[in-house]
Protein backbone atom coordinates (compact mmCIF):
# COMPACT_ATOMS: atom_id res chain seq x y z
CA UNK A 1 0.00 0.00 0.00
CA UNK A 2 1.33 3.44 -0.81
CA UNK A 3 1.95 5.10 2.11
CA UNK A 4 0.10 8.53 2.32
CA UNK A 5 -0.13 10.82 4.95
CA UNK A 6 -2.37 8.71 8.37
CA UNK A 7 -4.24 12.18 8.95
CA UNK A 8 -5.32 13.43 5.69
CA UNK A 9 -4.60 10.65 3.21
CA UNK A 10 -2.78 12.95 1.15
CA UNK A 11 1.21 13.00 -0.22
CA UNK A 12 2.82 14.81 2.71
CA UNK A 13 4.67 18.13 0.96
CA UNK A 14 6.77 18.41 4.01
CA UNK A 15 6.46 14.98 5.39
CA UNK A 16 7.23 14.75 9.11
CA UNK A 17 6.41 11.04 11.23
CA UNK A 18 2.99 10.14 13.48
CA UNK A 19 3.81 7.74 16.49
CA UNK A 20 0.34 6.25 16.02
CA UNK A 21 1.24 4.61 19.61
CA UNK A 22 2.29 8.57 21.08
CA UNK A 23 5.61 8.38 22.92
CA UNK A 24 4.34 10.03 25.78
CA UNK A 25 2.46 6.92 26.35
CA UNK A 26 5.38 4.41 25.71
CA UNK A 27 7.71 6.38 27.72
CA UNK A 28 5.02 6.74 30.61
CA UNK A 29 4.59 2.52 30.27
CA UNK A 30 8.47 1.47 30.07
CA UNK A 31 11.39 1.33 27.80
CA UNK A 32 10.49 3.19 24.84
CA UNK A 33 12.59 1.04 22.78
CA UNK A 34 10.62 -2.02 23.50
CA UNK A 35 9.32 -4.55 21.30
CA UNK A 36 5.60 -4.87 20.55
CA UNK A 37 3.72 -7.54 18.86
CA UNK A 38 1.58 -6.27 16.18
CA UNK A 39 0.16 -9.93 14.85
CA UNK A 40 1.00 -11.71 12.29
CA UNK A 41 2.06 -11.94 8.28
CA UNK A 42 2.22 -14.64 5.79
CA UNK A 43 5.50 -14.56 4.02
CA UNK A 44 6.51 -17.37 0.75
CA UNK A 45 3.85 -19.58 2.84
CA UNK A 46 4.92 -18.99 6.37
CA UNK A 47 3.35 -17.46 9.37
CA UNK A 48 5.62 -14.68 10.45
CA UNK A 49 5.20 -12.53 13.44
CA UNK A 50 5.77 -8.94 13.31
CA UNK A 51 7.76 -7.53 16.23
CA UNK A 52 8.81 -3.65 16.10
CA UNK A 53 9.85 -1.77 18.96
CA UNK A 54 7.60 0.58 19.66
CA UNK A 55 9.61 4.02 18.99
CA UNK A 56 9.82 2.77 15.16
CA UNK A 57 6.63 2.51 14.73
CA UNK A 58 5.61 5.51 12.75
CA UNK A 59 3.96 6.32 9.62
CA UNK A 60 4.21 9.15 7.31
CA UNK A 61 2.23 12.00 7.82
CA UNK A 62 2.10 15.89 6.64
CA UNK A 63 3.28 18.18 9.01
CA UNK A 64 0.20 20.81 9.13
CA UNK A 65 -1.40 17.78 9.98
CA UNK A 66 1.11 16.36 12.45
CA UNK A 67 0.84 19.85 14.25
CA UNK A 68 -3.20 20.03 13.95
CA UNK A 69 -3.34 16.86 16.06
CA UNK A 70 -1.12 17.91 18.59
CA UNK A 71 -3.57 19.69 20.61
CA UNK A 72 -5.81 16.47 21.06
CA UNK A 73 -3.00 14.35 21.69
CA UNK A 74 -1.77 17.21 24.32
CA UNK A 75 -5.06 17.25 26.63
CA UNK A 76 -5.72 13.20 25.70
CA UNK A 77 -2.17 12.88 27.64
CA UNK A 78 -4.13 14.80 30.71
CA UNK A 79 -6.95 13.36 30.53
CA UNK A 80 -5.26 9.39 30.04
CA UNK A 81 -2.72 10.32 33.19
CA UNK A 82 -5.37 11.74 35.03
CA UNK A 83 -7.39 8.01 34.38
CA UNK A 84 -4.52 5.90 35.28
CA UNK A 85 -4.00 8.04 38.44
CA UNK A 86 -7.95 7.68 39.04
CA UNK A 87 -8.56 10.91 39.03
CA UNK A 88 -11.82 12.01 38.78
CA UNK A 89 -13.37 13.16 35.14
CA UNK A 90 -15.78 15.50 33.91
CA UNK A 91 -18.18 14.64 30.49
CA UNK A 92 -15.29 16.46 28.28
CA UNK A 93 -12.80 14.08 29.60
CA UNK A 94 -14.85 10.94 29.10
CA UNK A 95 -15.00 12.88 25.45
CA UNK A 96 -11.96 13.59 24.53
CA UNK A 97 -10.68 9.75 25.77
CA UNK A 98 -13.19 8.76 22.58
CA UNK A 99 -11.90 10.94 20.29
CA UNK A 100 -8.11 9.78 21.11
CA UNK A 101 -9.39 6.19 20.62
CA UNK A 102 -10.68 7.21 17.27
CA UNK A 103 -7.16 8.43 16.26
CA UNK A 104 -5.57 5.58 17.51
CA UNK A 105 -7.95 2.85 16.50
CA UNK A 106 -8.02 4.56 12.54
CA UNK A 107 -4.14 4.72 12.89
CA UNK A 108 -3.19 1.04 13.94
CA UNK A 109 -5.73 0.11 11.44
CA UNK A 110 -3.64 1.99 8.80
CA UNK A 111 -0.72 0.99 10.41
CA UNK A 112 -1.46 -2.75 10.01
CA UNK A 113 -2.04 -1.97 5.71
CA UNK A 114 1.12 -1.06 5.48
CA UNK A 115 2.83 -4.51 7.20
CA UNK A 116 0.44 -6.44 5.96
CA UNK A 117 -2.59 -6.60 3.36
CA UNK A 118 -3.31 -10.11 2.03
CA UNK A 119 -6.67 -8.30 0.86
CA UNK A 120 -5.23 -5.35 -1.06
CA UNK A 121 -6.65 -3.03 0.32
CA UNK A 122 -7.06 0.70 -0.46
CA UNK A 123 -8.29 2.95 2.53
CA UNK A 124 -11.39 5.38 1.45
CA UNK A 125 -11.02 7.19 4.86
CA UNK A 126 -8.18 8.39 7.19
CA UNK A 127 -7.81 9.80 10.44
CA UNK A 128 -9.37 13.11 9.73
CA UNK A 129 -12.06 11.29 7.74
CA UNK A 130 -13.02 8.68 10.67
CA UNK A 131 -13.11 10.36 13.99
CA UNK A 132 -15.46 11.83 15.18
CA UNK A 133 -18.11 10.53 12.15
CA UNK A 134 -19.61 7.42 13.75
CA UNK A 135 -21.75 6.60 17.00
CA UNK A 136 -18.73 5.29 19.74
CA UNK A 137 -19.21 3.01 22.26
CA UNK A 138 -16.46 2.85 25.50
CA UNK A 139 -16.50 -0.23 27.70
CA UNK A 140 -13.57 0.47 30.58
CA UNK A 141 -12.31 -2.92 32.43
CA UNK A 142 -10.38 -2.72 35.17
CA UNK A 143 -7.85 -5.08 36.52
CA UNK A 144 -6.56 -5.15 40.38
CA UNK A 145 -2.88 -6.13 38.92
CA UNK A 146 -1.42 -2.68 38.27
CA UNK A 147 2.30 -2.80 36.41
CA UNK A 148 3.03 -0.49 33.41
CA UNK A 149 2.30 -2.25 29.91
CA UNK A 150 0.88 -1.52 26.57
CA UNK A 151 -1.03 -4.33 25.02
CA UNK A 152 -3.74 -4.20 22.46
CA UNK A 153 -6.10 -6.71 20.86
CA UNK A 154 -7.98 -6.91 17.70
CA UNK A 155 -5.16 -6.71 14.99
CA UNK A 156 -4.41 -10.26 15.32
CA UNK A 157 -7.03 -11.69 12.46
CA UNK A 158 -7.76 -9.81 9.04
CA UNK A 159 -11.86 -8.73 10.78
CA UNK A 160 -9.71 -5.66 12.07
CA UNK A 161 -8.42 -5.21 8.26
CA UNK A 162 -11.70 -5.40 6.36
CA UNK A 163 -13.94 -3.16 8.70
CA UNK A 164 -11.70 -1.42 11.62
CA UNK A 165 -14.48 -0.80 14.13
CA UNK A 166 -13.44 -2.46 16.98
CA UNK A 167 -10.26 -3.22 19.00
CA UNK A 168 -8.98 -3.23 22.50
CA UNK A 169 -5.81 -0.85 24.42
CA UNK A 170 -5.02 -2.01 27.24
CA UNK A 171 -2.55 0.55 29.81
CA UNK A 172 -1.49 -1.01 32.66
CA UNK A 173 -4.33 -2.00 34.83
CA UNK A 174 -6.80 -0.59 32.22
CA UNK A 175 -8.41 -1.98 29.01
CA UNK A 176 -10.29 0.20 26.78
CA UNK A 177 -12.60 -1.91 24.47
CA UNK A 178 -13.70 0.66 21.58
CA UNK A 179 -16.38 0.41 18.99
CA UNK A 180 -17.34 2.81 16.33
CA UNK A 181 -19.82 1.99 13.59
CA UNK A 182 -22.30 4.46 11.46
CA UNK A 183 -25.63 4.43 13.42
CA UNK A 184 -24.23 1.98 15.98
CA UNK A 185 -26.85 3.13 18.83
CA UNK A 186 -29.30 4.75 16.51
CA UNK A 187 -32.57 2.35 17.66
CA UNK A 188 -31.00 2.08 21.12
CA UNK A 189 -31.38 5.34 21.51
CA UNK A 190 -34.93 6.14 19.89
CA UNK A 191 -33.33 7.88 16.97
CA UNK A 192 -34.20 6.65 13.07
CA UNK A 193 -32.68 3.74 12.19
CA UNK A 194 -31.39 2.24 9.08
CA UNK A 195 -34.26 0.11 7.77
CA UNK A 196 -32.15 -2.77 6.81
CA UNK A 197 -28.66 -2.67 8.96
CA UNK A 198 -25.93 -2.33 7.15
CA UNK A 199 -22.26 -1.08 6.86
CA UNK A 200 -21.33 1.22 3.48
CA UNK A 201 -17.56 0.74 1.69
CA UNK A 202 -17.22 2.64 -1.02
CA UNK A 203 -19.03 5.93 -2.39
CA UNK A 204 -22.98 6.37 -1.92
CA UNK A 205 -24.93 6.55 1.87
CA UNK A 206 -27.87 5.00 3.46
CA UNK A 207 -31.55 6.86 2.62
CA UNK A 208 -34.52 4.52 3.82
CA UNK A 209 -34.91 4.91 7.79
CA UNK A 210 -37.56 3.78 9.96
CA UNK A 211 -38.77 6.41 11.88
CA UNK A 212 -37.31 5.56 16.10
CA UNK A 213 -39.53 5.29 18.92
CA UNK A 214 -37.41 8.52 20.83
CA UNK A 215 -37.10 6.24 24.03
CA UNK A 216 -34.32 4.78 25.43
CA UNK A 217 -34.17 1.12 25.51
CA UNK A 218 -31.49 -0.22 27.05
CA UNK A 219 -29.15 -2.20 26.06
CA UNK A 220 -28.38 -0.16 23.12
CA UNK A 221 -26.25 -2.94 21.52
CA UNK A 222 -27.24 -6.18 20.71
CA UNK A 223 -24.43 -7.94 21.11
CA UNK A 224 -24.12 -9.59 24.90
CA UNK A 225 -20.36 -8.71 26.65
CA UNK A 226 -19.30 -8.93 29.88
CA UNK A 227 -20.99 -6.15 32.50
CA UNK A 228 -18.63 -5.69 34.87
CA UNK A 229 -17.54 -2.26 33.23
CA UNK A 230 -17.95 1.05 32.86
CA UNK A 231 -20.12 1.68 29.40
CA UNK A 232 -20.13 4.60 27.93
CA UNK A 233 -22.15 5.53 24.44
CA UNK A 234 -22.11 8.78 22.22
CA UNK A 235 -24.38 9.22 19.09
CA UNK A 236 -22.41 10.91 16.18
CA UNK A 237 -24.35 11.86 13.04
CA UNK A 238 -22.48 11.44 9.84
CA UNK A 239 -21.77 14.46 7.65
CA UNK A 240 -20.09 12.37 5.07
CA UNK A 241 -22.79 11.13 2.95
CA UNK A 242 -25.19 14.37 2.86
CA UNK A 243 -27.86 12.77 4.39
CA UNK A 244 -27.36 14.61 8.03
CA UNK A 245 -30.13 17.48 8.01
CA UNK A 246 -32.48 15.30 6.66
CA UNK A 247 -31.86 13.51 8.80
CA UNK A 248 -32.33 15.24 11.65
CA UNK A 249 -35.67 16.57 10.63
CA UNK A 250 -36.91 13.35 11.70
CA UNK A 251 -36.39 14.13 15.39
CA UNK A 252 -38.43 16.10 17.58
CA UNK A 253 -36.92 18.72 18.93
CA UNK A 254 -37.70 17.85 22.47
CA UNK A 255 -35.55 14.77 22.10
CA UNK A 256 -33.27 16.84 19.98
CA UNK A 257 -31.95 18.29 23.24
CA UNK A 258 -32.19 14.85 25.10
CA UNK A 259 -29.43 13.24 22.51
CA UNK A 260 -27.50 15.92 21.31
CA UNK A 261 -25.06 18.52 22.59
CA UNK A 262 -26.60 20.86 19.46
CA UNK A 263 -28.09 20.34 16.59
CA UNK A 264 -25.98 21.69 13.88
CA UNK A 265 -22.85 19.02 14.66
CA UNK A 266 -24.81 15.98 15.23
CA UNK A 267 -23.05 15.22 17.97
CA UNK A 268 -24.37 13.48 20.88
CA UNK A 269 -24.29 13.69 24.65
CA UNK A 270 -22.09 11.06 26.67
CA UNK A 271 -24.18 8.61 28.29
CA UNK A 272 -23.05 6.39 30.63
CA UNK A 273 -24.87 3.47 32.06
CA UNK A 274 -25.10 3.59 36.29
CA UNK A 275 -27.40 2.35 39.03
CA UNK A 276 -29.48 0.41 36.04
CA UNK A 277 -30.38 3.32 34.10
CA UNK A 278 -28.34 5.03 31.08
CA UNK A 279 -28.15 8.51 31.93
CA UNK A 280 -25.58 11.85 30.72
CA UNK A 281 -22.19 11.58 32.48
CA UNK A 282 -21.95 14.74 34.65
CA UNK A 283 -20.42 18.00 33.76
CA UNK A 284 -18.67 18.54 36.95
CA UNK A 285 -15.69 15.68 37.93
CA UNK A 286 -16.69 12.81 39.37
CA UNK A 287 -15.09 9.24 39.74
CA UNK A 288 -17.94 7.69 38.35
CA UNK A 289 -15.85 6.20 35.65
CA UNK A 290 -14.02 3.82 37.36
CA UNK A 291 -14.84 0.50 37.08
CA UNK A 292 -14.77 -2.45 39.72
CA UNK A 293 -12.14 -4.60 39.53
CA UNK A 294 -11.86 -7.64 37.77
CA UNK A 295 -10.31 -10.44 40.19
CA UNK A 296 -7.92 -12.51 37.97
CA UNK A 297 -4.62 -12.63 36.88
CA UNK A 298 -3.25 -10.58 33.57
CA UNK A 299 -3.23 -13.68 31.35
CA UNK A 300 -6.84 -14.16 31.47
CA UNK A 301 -7.65 -10.92 31.76
CA UNK A 302 -5.66 -10.72 28.25
CA UNK A 303 -7.66 -13.56 27.33
CA UNK A 304 -11.47 -12.32 28.23
CA UNK A 305 -10.80 -9.09 26.18
CA UNK A 306 -9.28 -10.39 23.36
CA UNK A 307 -12.40 -13.11 23.36
CA UNK A 308 -14.45 -10.67 23.65
CA UNK A 309 -12.78 -8.09 21.09
CA UNK A 310 -12.69 -10.85 18.41
CA UNK A 311 -16.63 -11.77 19.06
CA UNK A 312 -17.79 -7.91 18.74
CA UNK A 313 -15.79 -7.68 15.64
CA UNK A 314 -17.12 -11.46 14.37
CA UNK A 315 -21.05 -9.30 15.02
CA UNK A 316 -19.56 -6.60 12.56
CA UNK A 317 -18.66 -8.57 9.46
CA UNK A 318 -22.31 -11.10 10.05
CA UNK A 319 -24.29 -7.61 9.74
CA UNK A 320 -25.11 -6.83 6.01
CA UNK A 321 -22.31 -5.35 4.02
CA UNK A 322 -23.21 -2.94 0.67
CA UNK A 323 -20.51 -1.72 -1.45
CA UNK A 324 -22.23 -0.49 -4.22
CA UNK A 325 -20.69 -2.66 -6.88
CA UNK A 326 -20.97 -6.15 -7.71
CA UNK A 327 -17.57 -7.27 -8.27
CA UNK A 328 -16.39 -5.56 -4.92
CA UNK A 329 -19.60 -6.75 -3.04
CA UNK A 330 -18.75 -10.67 -4.37
CA UNK A 331 -14.65 -9.93 -3.19
CA UNK A 332 -15.88 -8.49 -0.02
CA UNK A 333 -18.09 -11.60 1.14
CA UNK A 334 -15.22 -13.51 0.25
CA UNK A 335 -12.47 -11.88 2.13
CA UNK A 336 -15.33 -11.51 5.31
CA UNK A 337 -15.42 -15.17 5.39
CA UNK A 338 -12.27 -15.88 5.40
CA UNK A 339 -11.46 -13.30 8.36
CA UNK A 340 -14.47 -14.92 10.73
CA UNK A 341 -12.88 -18.25 10.16
CA UNK A 342 -9.57 -16.84 11.13
CA UNK A 343 -11.16 -15.03 14.12
CA UNK A 344 -13.30 -18.30 14.97
CA UNK A 345 -9.59 -19.78 14.87
CA UNK A 346 -8.20 -17.05 17.33
CA UNK A 347 -11.07 -17.44 19.62
CA UNK A 348 -10.81 -20.96 19.83
CA UNK A 349 -6.99 -21.41 20.55
CA UNK A 350 -6.98 -18.39 23.10
CA UNK A 351 -9.81 -20.22 24.94
CA UNK A 352 -7.30 -23.37 25.16
CA UNK A 353 -4.35 -21.24 25.88
CA UNK A 354 -2.53 -23.01 29.00
CA UNK A 355 -6.11 -24.05 30.02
Amino acid sequence: MIKRCVFCGNFPIVKTKEHIIPQWLIKLTGNPHRQAYFGKIIREDNLEEIHIPFSKFTFPSCKHCNEGFKELEGKSKVVVTDLLKEKPLDHCDINLLLTWLDKVRIGLWLGSLYYKNPFGIEPNFYISQGAFQRDRALFIYKLKDNKSRINFTGMEGYAFQIIPNCFTLIINNYAFLNLASHHLLSKGLGLPYPREPEYIIGSGGLSQFEKGTEKINYPLIEKSFDSKCKEFYQAVICSEYGYRENYLKMISSDFMKKIFINRESGIGQMFYYDNKQLIPYPKQKTLAWIPEPKLMDFKNFFKFIAIQTYEFQNDFLRKNVKTFDPKKQYKFDSDRNMALKFNNLLIKKIRAYNR
